[in-house]
């Protein structure tokens, strides 16, 4: 190999890796990256607790537990009953301590423009200078302080680090993981999510908000609805059944699982042609989607590939059939003449996705009532234990070969 040449390779395997780098860094951002609207895993959602607009320079710091107590600025706080009381403080509760000769009386002034002995405590304002009110969307979840501060639970409990907060860190809402760590460890406190978050009329979780859609996060590991969770949800399903039915209908899951609908992402676009293969293999995985009645036989009779289908091609002469040869010829002898009768016991269900029961009985039905009197039996049958719990479990499958006056019936009675 000449040295251009081995420029060319190295030029070419560099430029590969660096699209194969390229790749896997998309893919990664595409698996990691966030949906707009969704809450942050390991965050406060802002889904059940929305981001209110303050605009107030306040720092709990400030006011430390050992100088003022929490119920002074919350006093309806020890007796609320709704997340949707409002508990926050008043401006007489602030201006009962803070000087109120330095709020200019004339503050709602329409024109007024100084807005530096607001600033000490506002940041937002409006164009005439008067500051802009507080907008606190309700949250989503049915909560009672009440019920809390009876048992004893500190506010910092559930607020942690709220006593040394400063105007940049934001709210010290609770957090689901600790709510349950709590809830687990109390009999008496309720499990179920409708005790905590907003239910529908009918009774289960609402999940849909003008924000996004709310969804289990690492707070509930069995549960967490990751980016793969769509693909691997059959364990959390079969374990924890009644906490999906919290949120989901059995209409959700049909959508999927009904077998009308193929989402992209189980089957491939070119699936149908190779189906055929995974179908015999594992039949059980297919019936938990699709039924064999409806959904495959009326597929193969709409495409023409059924053989009781008249324009079938397997039923063309000269055409490669899709059995092999003397598969279940009446004239050839040995193994290959009944090749097909084992694959029959083994799964029928694989057969009937093709063929109706008139294939069967044109050959297996006595002859005297229009087939070839080729008996699917072992010889001395007829006499048997299990053709008498056959007959009486079911004579409508032996009635179809033999008729009703067939003396083998009497026989085997």
């Amino acid at each position: 190999m000449t040295v251009a040449s081995k420029g060319r390779v190295a030029r070419g395997a560099l430029w590969t890796l660096t699209v194969g780098v390229l790749a896997f860094a998309c893919l990664v951002g595409v698996v990691l990256a966030e949906p707009p609207g969704r809450p942050s895993w390991g965050k406060t959602s802002n889904i059940v607790l929305p981001t209110p607009t303050i605009g107030l320079r306040f720092a709990h710091k400030k006011h430390p537990p050992g100088d003022f107590e929490c119920n002074q600025c919350h006093p309806k706080a020890a007796t609320s009953t709704a997340a949707s009381d409002r508990l926050r403080p008043t401006k007489k509760a602030c201006l009962d301590c803070h000087d109120e000769a330095a709020v200019p009386k004339d503050i709602k002034t329409r024109g007024q423009k100084d807005t530096k002995p607001c600033a000490k405590c506002h940041t937002a304002f409006a164009a005439n200078g008067v500051p802009r009110p507080v907008r606190w969307i309700q949250a989503r979840l049915r909560f009672s302080h009440k019920v809390h501060v009876a048992r004893k639970i500190a506010c910092t409990k559930c607020h942690k680090g709220v006593e040394s907060s400063t105007p940049k860190d934001g709210l010290h809402m609770p957090k689901m993981s600790l709510c349950l760590d709590c809830h687990k460890k109390h009999a008496r406190a309720p499990s179920r999510c409708v005790s905590c978050h907003e239910r529908l009329p009918g009774g289960r979780m609402r999940t849909r908000y003008p924000e996004g859609s709310l969804k289990p996060g690492p707070s509930l590991p069995s549960l967490n609805h990751g980016p793969l969770f769509r693909r691997q949800h059959k364990t959390a399903a079969r374990a924890h059944r009644k906490q999906c039915e919290a949120c989901h209908q059995r209409a959700t899951c049909l959508r999927c699982h009904g077998g009308i609908r193929k989402p992209a992402s189980i089957h491939l676009g070119n699936y149908i042609l190779r189906h055929g293969k995974e179908a015999r293999a594992n039949r059980k995985r297919c019936k938990s989607c699709h039924t064999r009645s409806r959904f495959c036989i009326s597929c193969h009779k709409r495409s023409g590939v059924a053989k009781s289908n008249v324009k079938s091609p397997f039923n063309s002469p000269g055409l490669t059939r899709f059995h092999g040869a003397n598969w279940a010829s009446a004239t050839s002898k040995g193994a290959a003449r009944n090749r097909h009768a084992s694959h029959a016991r083994r799964n029928i269900g694989t057969c009937v996705s093709c063929h109706q029961e008139r294939d069967c009985t044109r050959c297996h039905s006595r002859r005297r009532i229009g087939g070839l009197g080729q008996s699917p039996h072992r010889p001395g049958f007829g006499h048997s234990r299990r053709c008498k719990i056959l007959l009486k479990k079911n004579i409508r499958a032996c009635i179809k070969c033999h008729g009703f006056n067939d003396p083998l019936m009497a026989s085997c009675k």
